[in-house]
């Protein structure tokens, strides 16, 4: 493999529905891929998307961020014999490094002809997934459960923080009596509640059987996190919490958490979520890996991370793209029955839609030669 070039790409894609969290409100999902061609034409793509809904000037600084050090990134690429050995010596961003795995895997596979999961120590298999409901209104989360009745989702993750007690406890419990007793159910508080909040609310919401809370207090209030979990039953899983290799080990060997939700994006790619991933399993501890709302690119990269994963005690975060009028790849199509299948085929296995740019560019755009 001789990478010749690098490129990259702004994008935007419009949400079906408006996307609510305790922490943003947003129409449009702005993101970010990236291309390595090798010398015999080629292509491996990767997406280097902000972690969340993203902004065009999120997008715009990543561009120039690519571009500045892509002269660099040429070259190491070009002694790199896989992407164990990717990068290790240069300090770039995590989501640009996450994007470039992604798209150095997917060329490997596809000059090699494999699929990219077995060059990450992963199988090509079916991933369960949940479905991801970040709705503003019941009316609007009921809508969105039947749209999607189709893709036999057993497990449900809901939004919750925006809400007083009273509707969050309307909200859950409308939910629960929608999906049936059997669906699991887990809720996200994306960190906005403060201990004593949290306390109060998850014992009111107890009586839902809800599968875990996802980061119930501020990544920052270690004390909070630790009286929560004395004070409920439910599971607690840190997403943000887990910003870097030693954050993750520090909530493993801490013992704060009963399960880590993984982001590749946001950990710098897939050796560095491997690495927390093998010590959560050493130690006991269940593993979700989710997206960052990429494309149907970050998703299916993710996938993949999954996909090394030796059991799923928890479907993973992988359905995002359901919330996008268009993922830019077909791979929506790949869910059925409640999980993601991963591709068959060399690399990562997707293909752009051929109408992605023209109809969801921003203008974003660069190219740089390897001599």
């Amino acid at each position: 493999m001789r990478v010749s070039s690098i490129s990259w790409l702004g994008y935007s894609v419009p949400f079906k529905h408006p996307y609510m969290t305790a922490n943003s409100h947003a129409i449009t999902r702005y993101g970010l891929l990236i291309f390595l061609t090798n010398e015999d034409g080629t292509i491996g793509v990767g997406e280097a998307s902000p972690v969340g809904v993203g902004t065009f000037d999120e997008v715009k600084r990543i561009a120039e961020d690519i571009h500045r050090l892509s002269s660099l990134i040429l070259g190491t690429i070009s002694q790199s014999s896989s992407y164990h050995q990717l990068l290790r010596r240069i300090e770039i961003p995590n989501t640009i490094r996450f994007g470039l795995e992604s798209a150095y895997i997917d060329l490997q596979g596809q000059l090699m002809g494999v699929p990219a999961s077995e060059l990450v120590g992963g199988r090509v298999t079916n991933i369960p997934i949940n479905l991801l409901i970040a709705s503003e209104t019941l009316n609007e989360a009921l809508s969105e459960l039947s749209e999607l009745a189709t893709k036999g989702f057993t497990s449900i993750k809901l939004k919750v923080g925006t809400r007083s007690l009273g509707e969050e406890i309307m909200f859950v419990s409308s939910i629960r009596e929608a999906v049936g007793h059997d669906a699991k159910i887990r809720i996200d508080v994306n960190g906005c509640w403060g201990a004593n909040q949290a306390i109060e609310s998850l014992q009111q919401l107890e009586p839902y059987n809800l599968e875990y809370v996802e980061q119930p207090t501020s990544p920052d209030d270690r004390e909070g996190l630790a009286r929560v979990r004395r004070s409920i039953s439910i599971p607690i899983a840190l997403d943000e919490s887990i910003g870097s290799i030693e954050q993750g080990i520090q909530i493993i060997t801490q013992d704060v958490a009963d399960i880590l939700v993984i982001k590749a994006a946001r950990l710098g790619g897939f050796h560095n979520a491997q690495t927390i991933v093998d010590m959560a399993d050493t130690k006991g501890k269940s593993v979700v890996i989710t997206s960052s709302l990429e494309s149907g690119v970050g998703i299916l990269a993710s996938a993949n991370l999954a996909s090394t994963l030796p059991h799923h005690r928890f479907a993973h975060g992988l359905a995002t793209g359901l919330l996008l009028t268009n993922d830019l790849t077909a791979s929506d199509q790949l869910i059925a029955d409640g999980t993601l299948t991963i591709p068959p085929g060399s690399g990562l296995g997707f293909k752009l839609l051929e109408t992605t740019m023209e109809n969801f560019g921003i203008g974003i755009a660069g190219h740089n030669d390897y001599f």
